[in-house]
């Protein structure tokens, strides 16, 4: 039986990043919670079978020590799973994204912007496009610190025309502001400034632009904050799969 008498209880909204068996009776979990950030809990491994990467719910733990594994209950309350099954895309993003969060985030480090964009995209995949993680990424970026500004031309002000992204601030430019500098910036698709009512209305090119535009500033975040790890396995395969089309 666990004693938790010298230990503090924490009780927060989780996101589940991701889960490993460990040993006969327990499962480690790693967990983005609202307002304690990344959390690595030992849960019980019989209740813990059924949980997967993006499910949201209530994370009870216990820890004595921030440099200790953590252990609690999980109750989940809701998952985006089931509507994967049939949306190999849609599994794709997810694990992509949960990945991100871990590869970007510290332990017990507060990230309730982050957490709030993830929640917000675990709820997109009833019927899921590519379109949907790409703003995702957008938002990610925002929230480590590396944001995009694409609210006007950084070189001439106006908010109409945008057409590129300097690689070097992140910020938007415009077709009239490109000039001789064109053939350096970074395309600009459209819906990552503002979003069409449809998603039928991006075309695969706007995709694939911001597949691109958004990858460059991921690596660049990533070598800033973990120069050793690199971008996730399933980004890549769905940024295949949409170049091929079949999105």
């Amino acid at each position: 039986m666990e004693n938790h008498s010298k230990e503090m209880e924490y009780r927060d909204e989780a996101i589940l990043l991701s889960k490993a068996l460990f040993g006969e009776q327990r499962c480690h979990g790693v967990f983005l919670t609202r307002q304690q950030g990344r959390w690595r809990v030992s849960l019980p491994k019989k209740s813990s079978l059924i949980l997967q990467p993006g499910d949201i719910g209530s994370l009870r733990w216990y820890a004595s020590s921030t440099e200790r594994l953590a252990f609690g209950h999980y109750e989940r309350i809701s998952s985006p799973f089931s509507a994967l099954l049939t949306q190999p895309l849609a599994l794709l993003a997810l694990k992509s994204a949960c990945t991100l969060c871990l590869r970007t985030l510290v332990d017990q480090a507060p990230a309730e912007p982050m957490f709030l964009i993830l929640r917000q995209f675990l709820g997109c995949f009833s019927v899921f496009s590519p379109v949907y993680y790409l703003l995702f990424e957008k938002e990610a970026l925002a929230a480590l610190g590396f944001g995009l500004n694409l609210t006007h031309c950084a070189v001439t002000g106006e908010a109409s025309g945008l057409a590129f992204v300097s690689p070097r601030t992140g910020c938007a430019v415009s077709e009239a502001g490109a000039g001789t500098y064109r053939d350096k910036l970074l395309p600009l698709p459209p819906f990552l400034v503002s979003f069409p009512k449809e998603t039928a209305q991006i075309s695969l090119r706007d995709l694939q632009q911001g597949f691109l535009l958004t990858e460059y500033f991921l690596a660049r975040a990533l070598q800033a904050l973990r120069p050793t790890l690199s971008l996730p396995l399933e980004r890549r395969l769905l940024q295949e799969a949409a170049f091929s089309g079949l999105s």
